[in-house]
């Protein structure tokens, strides 16, 4: 299966998906996204943000809009900026 997102600069992007089960937590989604990790260069901390609104279906798939954002200090001040 497979999950299609936009990110907020309008680049298209498929991630590989797996439901798997664990008998600690149960049934969960397994999301292969290396190469959006890498391409963002997302980092611990930096806060992802699936937006359910933003969700629409096309002839293609469900098609989910995310927003990634990383804290960064400014003037003493710590901001959320786009990545």
């Amino acid at each position: 299966m497979s999950m299609q997102v936009h990110d907020r600069n309008g680049q298209d992007w498929t991630f590989s998906c797996t439901i798997k089960r664990n008998d600690s937590v149960g049934h969960f989604l397994s999301v292969g996204w290396n190469k959006f990790v890498r391409e963002k260069d997302l980092r611990v901390d930096d806060k992802v943000t699936i937006h359910e609104e933003a969700m629409k279906k096309q002839a293609t798939g469900t098609w989910i809009k995310v927003e990634v954002k990383r804290k960064i200090r400014l003037f003493g001040e710590d901001i959320w900026a786009d990545v």
